[in-house]
This record gives structure tokens, C-alpha cells and sequence, in this order.
């Protein structure tokens, strides 16, 4: 894991080698174990540089340039540094991520002919590049964002990994690339060409949407999209190709009880997810929940992390938890797991005075807003993590989206067995939910189903936050926001969506940064690609059935996660206590809108804000719109400071 970035004049104009340095600085946390640099230039010439070696500054004749932050996991010597080259120096990487299966692909390579002088996955991206080209993408098993300089053809690739684990951004214009791994380090040298995306910002304070496709929040900045590799020729011309599509079953499927071949699939691709994953010469940790996904993975860990890392000692898992919540806190479940895995469970207790207290510091690292505070909780965890000293975690991130964990997920089933005229079984899933939940509570879900099947989601949002747009913000776009149109009558498309392009997309992009802001890397055994083919090629009813979510991991795990667990009818993810971090703090949020009002003045009806905040706060809805009105103030405030 890593930090990357680059700059190349396609002129042939000379390439600022201080701009490199800073863009390294900037990123130290992503790899605070060497850095390294490539100066290269279009007549063959390549120059590099590592942290031994002074940087001189008045080199001039090379054109471009990457530079690297190592994070060392696998291969600690030097000879893993990065960039790394091939033997005739005609091919160049840097890279963040993991190549799980580099082991194989290490001895399918050899077959091949390929020479290696190093153990790290690394030197694989490169002779596995010599070999397959562009191609080399769909053999991996991975998280990555990488760019690859083609000294011969003068050509440089920048390649995201299937889902989007880790980011990747760039800026190109009038024969200029600049790419990183974090928005931070391109800011710098183009915050006069930048204008705010209004588009994504509408969308975002009004119904609290985030990027899609390849946008960011700066029109000039964009992301390279998962599963795709973008190249760049030396006429300045530039391909995007995508070299994965993911595929779904859309069918509800059969009511019967054949399930165990499937079961059995499951928790196979699962553990051999998690084996993969293990690899790493540093030793791992887990993030524990208590929910059934973090379960499963510490479960399973623990008994093959004894053969996978000699020196790894017993598990370390850790796990966000709230003293006197017992509405979000799940240091029950999480107890019952640390006993029967044997880890060494370290428990961490966000609080909302140090929420307040660095939430400069966490919103900073984010670099763009973000649409939920419980960023934080994960933030602490990580914080914790590194100070027991451990550098990889895994964690259960993407089995939501895969399984249909949230409950938000039922009334989309329930609007498909309408849709297709399933009566038996929506009634007998009608009358199961009654039995488990409550008559109420099955109430409430038929209003959401109706809602659904009318297309009117993001209704209850539009209409309490349109009231505090600017009406100037607000004529420029079309009276209610336009995103991807998700489906509300089909799971297994809704779960794709999600998945691949929407909901998931943030809460990654929020594990990739506050997992290395300390340092450390995350792995997510869920988000294997053959586990994620699996579970999407089986219909909708193995996702949820006889009222329960997850319906086949349930059925899979039995057996090695604790029943108590298995069992839970409740969906808890990175919560926060809402009424203690945001109503009883209601005047430290005053204070910084009131303080804020020239950064939000032509977005946003402040006075009316300030009038209603009390109430805002009382509610889901309203105190979500107050978070993201933060999240403007003080990125608007960075902004300035960049600009001056």
C-alpha cells in the first residue's frame, strides 16, 4: 500500500521535480517507510531516485516524472522499492494496492521465461505487463491503482482496480497530466484553473448524493472508474477502455430448501478470499463489528493466520464501541467472537467532544465533503490500529452491498415479488416479517414498498432541504435532482447499482483514507472478484428470505459463527450516537455556520437555517443536511487557503 503520482508534459516541456517532491509530501502518511522518484524524458533517458539521494534541483532535460510512498507489506528489503523497472529498464511502475495472487501469476510468468530478482507483487505487474499487455488486468486478483510508463512507445497506462478499492485521480489538459492517489496532491498546482462541480454539489445538499461515474467535486479533476485503464499516447491522445464487466442474475428465484452446494460455495470462495488475503510479511489485523460479515472473517482467520505468518502472534481485532448506547453498540456480539477466535480484542470508544475537536483534521483528510459522520468511528479504529502496531486489517466492507444486508433492502424485494405478481410468496414473506418484527414495523415497510414502486425515494429529502437552497443555486438545475435512476423494484439490479456504482463508491473511498491517513492498509476479503461473481450469479431470494437478510452467509457460517450472531435481526453499521454528537451540540454547530455564512452565502438560505436548527437536529433527514452544510463550510474555507 502506497501513495502515488506523476506529472508528464506531453511538449516535451520540463517537468518541476520540486512539484514531485511535494506532491510525495504530501501523502507521507500513505507511506511512511522510503520514497522514491522517475524522471524520464521522450528520448529514452530515465533517472531514478530514492530517498538516499539528494533531490537536485536544477535538473531540467527530463519531461516527466513519477513519485512513490512505500508502505512495505510484502518483500520489506529493497529490493521492493518503487518505481520499479524490467531489466532493459523499458517499462516503469508505481503502484498502490495488494496483487493477492501474485504467488501464481509469480509462477506462470516463470514458465513463461520471466526473470525475477525480487519477492514483492510488484516486479509481477511488470513482467506480467511484458507478457500480456493491457490484458494483464483481468488476471489479477487485487486492489490497485497503478500507472505504467512504456519507455518504447512513449505511452503511459493509469489502471483502477474491478471495484474502485483504491483511488486514483488526474487532471489533463492542453498536453498536462498530473495523477495521485489523493486529490491533495494536484490541488496545488492547478487551484487557479478549478471551478466547484455545481452538478454534484445540487445533488449533494439536497439529497445527499456523492461522485458518480468518473466526477469528482472539481470539474477539472476526475477519477479513473473502477475496472478501467485509461492510456495516454505522446500526441497527447487519450483512450479509456473498460476490462471487466460484472454481471447479475435478475431473477427472484425459486422457493426450495436446495441450497447446500451453494452454501458450501460460499463459505469456500470466502475462506479462500481471507487466505489471500493473509499473505503479507507484516502481521494483520481485523476490524470486528459484531455483525456477521467482520464475524465471519475474524472467525476464519483465526484459524488460518497460525500457517499463514509465522511471526504474526495471536489476532489483534478491534472494534468501535458506546458506552450507554445499547441502540448502536454491539460490544455484546463482538465479545462473543473474541472469546471463541481467541483474539486479542481492543476495543475503542468514539466520543463526540474529540469528534468536535478534530473534525478539521478528519474532514481535511477527506479532501471533498462526505455524506455521513460516521466516518469517525472507523477513523478512531484506525488510529487504534496503527498504534498496536499493526499494518494490514482485514474488513468485511462490500458484503452489504453484495448480500443485501441493509433493511433498506426488504421493501425493493417486497416491490419486485408486486411487480412480477409473486402473491404467494410476498404474502408469505408479508406474514414472516409480522412474525419476527412487528405489525408496525411491517407497516411502515409496505408505505416505503408503495413509495417505491412510484419512484419517490429521495422524496422526504428533497422536500425538507429545497427550502434552504438559494433560489438562484436552485434555477440552474432541474427541480428535483437527476442521478443514475436506481431501481426500486429489482434487488439484484439495486445491489449491482450499489455495489458497482453507487453507495459503496463513498464508503470506500472513506476506508481507503482513514485507514491510510494512519498508515495502515485495508484488505476486504468480500470484494474478491470470484466470491463477488458467485454470490451475484444467484437470485434474489438467496439474499433474503423467511425475513431474514443475508439468508445464504447465514446458512454458510452456521456453525463457525456464534448462533447468538448468526441469528441477529438487527443491521448496525459504523453508527454514532446522533442525539450526543449533534443536538446536545447544537451550539458548537451554530457557531460554525454562523462563522461560515460568506463560504455557503450563494448556496444556501443561512438565516432560515440558523432559525430552524433546532429542529433539523431532532430528525434524520435534517441533521444529515446539517452535516453536509459543515462539510461545505470548511471545505470551502480549505479552498481559500489553497487559493491564497
Amino acid at each position: 500500500m502506497c501513495g502515488i503520482a506523476g506529472i508528464i508534459h506531453f511538449d516535451g516541456k520540463p517537468v518541476d521535480v520540486k512539484a514531485l517532491e511535494t506532491m510525495s509530501n504530501l501523502v507521507v502518511h500513505r507511506g511512511p517507510d522510503d520514497m522514491g522518484f522517475l524522471l524520464f524524458d521522450s528520448k529514452g533517458q530515465n533517472k531514478p531516485l530514492f530517498s538516499s539521494y539528494p533531490f537536485e534541483s536544477n535538473i531540467k532535460k527530463y519531461n516527466g516524472g513519477f513519485s512513490h510512498r512505500r508502505l512495505a507489506i510484502i518483500d520489506l528489503e529493497d529490493s521492493g522499492r518503487q518505481p520499479m523497472t524490467n531489466e532493459d529498464q523499458s517499462i516503469w511502475v508505481t503502484y498502490n494496492g495488494e496483487i493477492y495472487n501474485y504467488l501464481e501469476l509469480k509462477e506462470e510468468l516463470l514458465s513463461f521465461g520471466h526473470k525475477f530478482h525480487s519477492k514483492s507483487d510488484t516486479e509481477v505487474i511488470l513482467h506480467g505487463y511484458e507478457q500480456w499487455r493491457c490484458d494483464l488486468f483481468s488476471h489479477l486478483n487485487g486492489m490497485w491503482a497503478m500507472a505504467i510508463w512504456d519507455d518504447k512507445k512513449k505511452e503511459l497506462i493509469l489502471s483502477r482496480d474491478r471495484f474502485g478499492i483504491k483511488p486514483l485521480y488526474y487532471f489533463f489538459d492542453d498536453h498536462l497530466l498530473i495523477f495521485a492517489s489523493e486529490i491533495k496532491q494536484i490541488l496545488p498546482f492547478i487551484i487557479k484553473k478549478i471551478t466547484i462541480n455545481e452538478s454534484l454539489l445540487f445533488r449533494y445538499l439536497t439529497i445527499g448524493a456523492m461522485e458518480e461515474e468518473d466526477e469528482t467535486f472539481f470539474n477539472e479533476i476526475k477519477q479513473v472508474k473502477a475496472s478501467h485503464f485509461i492510456l495516454f499516447k505522446k500526441d497527447s491522445s487519450k483512450k479509456t477502455t473498460s476490462f471487466y464487466q460484472l454481471n447479475f442474475n435478475s431473477d427472484i428465484g425459486v422457493f426450495n430448501n436446495n441450497y447446500t452446494d451453494i452454501k458450501n460455495r460460499l463459505k469456500d470462495l470466502l475462506t479462500d478470499s481471507i487466505k489471500l488475503r493473509l499473505r503479507s510479511d507484516v502481521p494483520v489485523g481485523t476490524c470486528l463489528s459484531g455483525g456477521i460479515d467482520s464475524s465471519s472473517i475474524v472467525l476464519i482467520a483465526s484459524k488460518l493466520l497460525p500457517y499463514q505468518y509465522k511471526n504474526q502472534g495471536r489476532q489483534k481485532s478491534f472494534t468501535a464501541a458506546y458506552i450507554n448506547e445499547p441502540d448502536i453498540d454491539e460490544t455484546i456480539f463482538a465479545k462473543k467472537v473474541i472469546k471463541k477466535a481467541g483474539t486479542d480484542g481492543h476495543f475503542i470508544y468514539p466520543l463526540s467532544e474529540k469528534f468536535w475537536e478534530e473534525i478539521d483534521e478528519l474532514l481535511l483528510f477527506h479532501d471533498t465533503p462526505t455524506h455521513t459522520p460516521s466516518i469517525y468511528p472507523q477513523w478512531k479504529v484506525m488510529e487504534k490500529v496503527k498504534q498496536e502496531g499493526i499494518k494490514v486489517v482485514l474488513d468485511g466492507q462490500g458484503a452489504d452491498e453484495l448480500l443485501s444486508g441493509y433493511l433498506g433492502y426488504i421493501p425493493i424485494f417486497f416491490a419486485q415479488l408486486i411487480k412480477d405478481k409473486k402473491w404467494s410468496y410476498f404474502f408469505h414473506e408479508l406474514l414472516t416479517h409480522v412474525e419476527i418484527y412487528s405489525l408496525f414495523n411491517t407497516f411502515n415497510l409496505l408505505m416505503v414498498t408503495m413509495r417505491n414502486l412510484i419512484r419517490k425515494e429521495h422524496l422526504p429529502r428533497w422536500k425538507l432541504t429545497k427550502s434552504y437552497i438559494k433560489k438562484d443555486f436552485l434555477k440552474n438545475f432541474n427541480e428535483f435532482p437527476t442521478l443514475i435512476k436506481r431501481s426500486n423494484k429489482n434487488l439484484q439490479q439495486r445491489l449491482y447499482q450499489d455495489f458497482f456504482l453507487l453507495s459503496l463508491k463513498s464508503l470506500l473511498k472513506y476506508e481507503d483514507i482513514n485507514s491510510m491517513r494512519f498508515s495502515v492498509e485495508a484488505r476486504l476479503p468480500f470484494m474478491d472478484y470470484r466470491l463477488v461473481e458467485f454470490i451475484f450469479s444467484l437470485p434474489a431470494n438467496f439474499k433474503y428470505r423467511n425475513g431474514k437478510t443475508k439468508w445464504i452467509l447465514r446458512k454458510a457460517m452456521r456453525g463457525i459463527v456464534p448462533d447468538k450472531i448468526i441469528n441477529r435481526i438487527d443491521k448496525k453499521g459504523f453508527e454514532y450516537p446522533e442525539k450526543k454528537w449533534f443536538y446536545d451540540k447544537k451550539e458548537i454547530i451554530k457557531e460554525i455556520i454562523q462563522q461560515g455564512k460568506d463560504e455557503i452565502k450563494i448556496y444556501i438560505k443561512t438565516e432560515d437555517l440558523l432559525l430552524h436548527l433546532e429542529s433539523l437536529l431532532k430528525q434524520p433527514v435534517g441533521s444529515s443536511f446539517i452535516w453536509r452544510i459543515i462539510n461545505l463550510i470548511l471545505w470551502e474555507k480549505r479552498l481559500k487557503n489553497f487559493y491564497n
